[in-house]
């Protein structure tokens, strides 16, 4: 296990969640944004307290939103709040969405900059949806790339798919960068995350999202199915 994405759901009395869509755009429109990502970390802070003997090393995956990359003060308040969580700096990924790129000024790039020089990792999310330039992954100081999951949904039959995978996997690698596979969710799919050169998978094959309470037992049968596997 390397490591896990922090989500927010909102659920009141019991009820389904609803998709973070329809929240996270009124925190976007309020500038909540920062505020609401560093709630999140001081909330895994806690919830993880439990995880650190069984797991060890471990990364936590948190999405930015444009909005909050804007902000020249973002890198000293995140480094203070990763902190006072009790977390190390280099065991947080902060996630930013392909799409979104495209909208990143030379004040977000010394916002990244500064970000990586903290120790966090950066990661572009949904690679594949958008528009971004191999001068734009050149430019950026990410060390992640996450291939959307459409294309891995779609790969197994279209050869557009496969290349876009392959080729993005492979220019992120040249450059030094971690490869995750996102909507891994069939032993086939992983075959083929194997073989076209992805380092990490990410997917219904090993879970849905769980609230923190799952996870140490969630681990243990994790590790016992995939041993008996192997």
């Amino acid at each position: 296990v390397a490591g896990f994405e922090i989500l927010a759901r909102h659920v009141a009395h019991g009820a389904e969640a609803p998709a973070p869509m329809q929240y996270l755009e009124a925190i976007e429109k309020f500038g909540l944004s920062v505020d609401f990502v560093s709630v999140m970390i001081e909330r895994a802070g806690r919830d993880t307290m439990a995880w650190r003997d069984r797991l060890k090393d471990f990364k936590l995956c948190f999405n930015l939103t444009p909005l909050a990359v804007q902000d020249s003060g973002l890198p000293d308040r995140l480094l203070g709040v990763v902190q006072r969580a009790g977390l190390d700096p280099k065991s947080i990924t902060f996630e930013i969405t392909e799409n979104h790129l495209l909208e990143c000024t030379a004040a977000s790039l010394e916002v990244l900059s500064l970000m990586r020089l903290y120790g966090f990792d950066l990661s572009i999310d949904d690679f594949g949806t958008g528009a971004t330039s191999i001068e734009q992954l050149r430019t950026f100081p990410f060390t992640e790339l996450k291939i959307d999951g459409q294309f891995m949904m779609a790969s197994d039959d279209d050869a557009f798919s496969r290349l876009t995978v392959q080729t993005s996997a492979k220019l992120a690698r040249m450059m030094g960068m971690n490869v995750v596979a996102e909507g891994v969710e069939t032993e086939d799919m992983l075959d083929m995350v194997r073989i076209l050169g992805a380092t990490t998978a990410q997917g219904f094959l090993y879970s849905p999202a769980m609230p923190p309470g799952q996870v140490l037992d969630w681990v243990s049968e994790h590790n016992r199915a995939w041993s008996l596997a192997a």
